[in-house]
């Protein structure tokens, strides 16, 4: 039986780079991830991510894309989404390899209300040891990236069927040695989950990655959204000068001392924030209700994600077990035939905004949040 053609798309290659394709298992507004594994082997399944053809010869966008997986192949780390080759297909198109994750992203879990306290911190503690290598990592000469990734966000925390959690996406990390650097005055990221420095356009550093990770886990223990307003004029003035409440007031079953850790990380003060994500994970577990076993972690995923996690086991047996060309191969697509990149390899849609330059004042009128209100009324072009 020939592989399903995903509507839209153009049938998935047959091979890229040296990698044999079974099929098209995501896609997403700037890629499409595809499965497969090495040319001549019946080795296991690996993802293969490859911008769209249409975006290949967007201006820097090449770029933009080895720069991801350069950064991502130099962090080193069990909780990150590892690069495992990078190369460029014989039309010139650039390419990267990871291991398929048969999980589900933490964003597919969210809605489902609240995650019990002792999960989130090991979730939260888990994705603070992924940042934390990305923060630390270094290059083959031993000179440090200062990575920073600035999209932490539950498209991007994965958590798999073995109760590990990764940092996915690496898209538009900030390094110190990036080829491809951002506009002065160009915020990216996700609205709801960009740190205050970000907002305003200012230097980031790892502690912007706690800051997001810290919104990340009050929403978990809560179950619902921090920054959720009408608008970006609304998402703005709630991210830079509204209060941030306890989450133990938001929900009175979360633990007191668990709430009073997560408002450290979300402080707005860099010099009163939780200073890096390494200290963070280790404040998180010392206040841990309970232990929590991988075995736990895992099952959550079945359970909340059963649906995508017998989808992509079911495509890993095929990739893995089939003795003939993958082509041949019919694999199940996912809902809608695609979204975001998930779980493979995160989500590639980015909320990005354009701000000024920073002021001091965030005053509705006259400063940031006025220009931007200007901004969106059409008075700036």
């Amino acid at each position: 039986m020939p592989p399903a053609r995903s509507k839209g798309h153009v049938p998935p290659p047959r091979a890229i780079g040296p990698y044999e394709i079974g099929g098209r298992i995501a896609s997403g507004g700037m890629a499409d991830v595809f499965v497969g594994r090495k040319l001549g082997t019946t080795g296991g399944a690996v993802a293969i991510k490859r911008p769209r053809r249409d975006m290949v010869s967007e201006p820097g966008f090449v770029k933009m894309f080895l720069d991801e997986a350069r950064l991502a192949f130099h962090v080193k780390s069990v909780h990150t989404v590892q690069v495992l080759d990078l190369g460029t297909d014989d039309d010139g198109a650039p390419y990267y390899v990871m291991p398929l994750v048969v999980g589900s992203p933490l964003a597919k879990l969210l809605p489902r209300g609240p995650i019990d306290p002792a999960l989130a911190i090991e979730i939260a503690a888990q994705s603070a040891d992924g940042l934390h290598d990305a923060h630390i990592a270094r290059d083959d000469r031993g000179n440090e990236l200062a990575i920073v990734h600035r999209d932490v966000s539950p498209q991007n925390i994965l958590l798999d069927v073995e109760g590990r959690v990764r940092i996915a996406d690496f898209g538009v990390a900030r390094a110190a040695q990036r080829m491809t650097r951002s506009r002065t005055g160009q915020v990216k990221g996700k609205v709801g989950y960009l740190s205050p420095e970000q907002a305003r356009a200012r230097e980031v550093d790892r502690r912007s990655d706690v800051f997001s990770l810290g919104i990340v886990l009050w929403e978990m223990l809560t179950g619902v959204r921090l920054f959720k307003a009408k608008n970006l004029v609304d998402v703005h003035h709630r991210l830079l000068v509204a209060p941030i409440p306890h989450p133990s007031a938001t929900l009175a079953s979360i633990p007191r001392e668990v709430g009073d850790v997560v408002l450290e990380a979300l402080e707005r003060d860099l010099d009163r924030r939780i200073a890096d994500a390494a200290t963070f994970a280790e404040r998180l577990r010392a206040i841990a209700p309970r232990r929590v076993h991988a075995e736990e972690l895992g099952q959550l995923v079945r359970v909340e994600a059963a649906s995508e996690v017998a989808r992509l086991e079911a495509i890993a047996r095929a990739v893995s077990s089939h003795h003939e060309t993958l082509h041949t191969l019919s694999l199940p697509m996912p809902p809608d035939d695609g979204g975001d990149l998930t779980p493979a390899s995160g989500s590639d849609a980015h909320d990005t905004i354009v701000t000024p330059p920073p002021t001091e004042s965030v005053e509705p009128a006259t400063g940031f949040l006025g220009w931007l209100g200007r901004l969106l009324r059409g008075r700036f072009r």
